[in-house]
């Protein structure tokens, strides 16, 4: 056994109204033209959860016959995501199951949904350690149930763009990341504010084998009043050449004032080889990523990146063109390292967000924002075509 790690839970790439996909992406003249409406297509969802559904049915937003195979997280994006198919495809059979408690979990409902006869399943989770260069055990177990069981996976790209970065290692001269590439001389790190009680998780990865690296790379956040000590570190063991090129911590700042924090990458003992650093930060509570070195290029990752998924991006209702893509949208290409090299071109298609929803739940205040609004949209539209077979 190379290591043990934690389970790090997942995040969500987050009748009486319809969402503007329908007209958008011309769903509306399918139907109306052709006659389609997904009729005889199953279709499932995995999300967190569905606690409103009942109130969405009731204002004819979704089916009364929805089928939830497990719902036990707790949440409604699953009911926003669900109400976005029904618009589209109004004749599907909708199907629903959380995304579990664990990666296996997750892969076990959509073995469930499968088994239902779901031909098409989308979801809106990112498991924030999947690998980075290369596919990881959720994205090839997806690979085999697209391939064998003739199922179209659809996922959110992400809305990892503004807290993402990649590059080539450099020494700063220290022994730490320059996040900067040489290009600046006083903002060569990562930084963040942290509000009190805001939080941050960040994940570490490197382009070495999978529980195959000797090169030992560690993660830390400072206070930047102070750089005695780290507030947060991650310092995993990577010798040997069985280390997994993975270092990933979780933070809260359970003070009262509001901390300016830096993020860096020492390279341990000035040992480990120059290696493509990939870092992702997952703020919540206030929390804030400013953009110094931040690189929006090559943020889609994990199962997202699977050549079998088709990943979609997010492009506002509101967007006159239909044409430029949501800031915070994740961009390709994807970087493969292993087994072999290649840049996979993903995101695959845009998606509509800002589209209206009830809100059940709360979600949203009526409008639905992200690839996770995005998706379900690109799913209903493959629905539509797939009853017309």
């Amino acid at each position: 056994m190379a290591s043990v790690r934690p389970v790090w839970q997942p995040v969500a790439a987050t009748g009486s109204t319809t969402a503007e996909a329908d007209r958008l992406l011309l769903a509306d003249r399918v139907r109306g033209e052709l006659g389609l409406t997904g009729a005889g297509v199953k279709v499932g969802v995995i999300s967190d959860g569905v606690a409103h559904w009942a109130g969405a049915a009731a204002t004819g937003d979704l089916p009364g016959d929805l089928h939830v195979l497990r719902d036990s997280i707790g949440g409604d994006e699953g009911t926003a995501m669900l109400e976005i198919v029904h618009d589209i495809a109004p004749g599907a059979e909708l199907y629903f199951h959380d995304w579990g408690e664990n990666s296996i979990d997750f892969t076990q409902g959509m073995d469930a949904l499968a088994d239902a006869g779901c031909t098409v399943i989308v979801d809106d989770v990112s498991w924030i350690d999947e690998p980075f260069f290369l596919d990881g055990p959720v994205a090839e177990h997806i690979q085999a149930v697209a391939e064998t069981r003739n199922v179209l996976y659809v996922s959110s790209a992400g809305n990892w763009a503004p807290n993402h970065y990649q590059g080539t290692y450099l020494d700063d001269g220290f022994g730490f990341h320059d996040f900067s590439g040489g290009a600046s001389a006083d903002s060569k790190y990562l930084y963040l504010q942290i509000p009190a009680g805001g939080s941050l998780r960040a994940v570490l990865e490197w382009d070495d084998p999978w529980s195959g690296s000797s090169n030992d790379y560690d993660l830390y956040l400072y206070d930047t009043a102070d750089f005695s000590s780290p507030i947060a570190v991650s310092t995993g063991w990577q010798k040997g050449g069985t280390g997994t090129p993975l270092e990933i911590f979780s933070y809260q700042n359970t003070g009262s004032s509001t901390i300016e924090a830096e993020i860096d990458v020492s390279n341990y003992n000035g040992a480990a080889a120059a290696r493509t650093l990939e870092v992702y930060l997952y703020p919540a509570g206030g929390t804030q990523v400013y953009s110094d070195n931040i690189v929006a290029a090559d943020s889609v990752f994990g199962h997202s990146a699977a050549p079998a998924v088709v990943s979609v991006g997010a492009i506002d209702a509101a967007d006159a063109g239909s044409d430029t893509i949501e800031w915070y949208s994740s961009r390709g290409p994807a970087t493969i390292r292993f087994p072999a090299a290649v840049q996979r071109q993903k995101p695959d298609v845009a998606g509509i967000d800002g589209v209206r929803i009830t809100g059940a739940g709360g979600l949203g205040g009526g409008r639905f924002y992200g690839t996770s609004a995005a998706a379900p949209a690109v799913a209903a539209v493959s629905a539509l075509v797939w009853s017309g077979a």
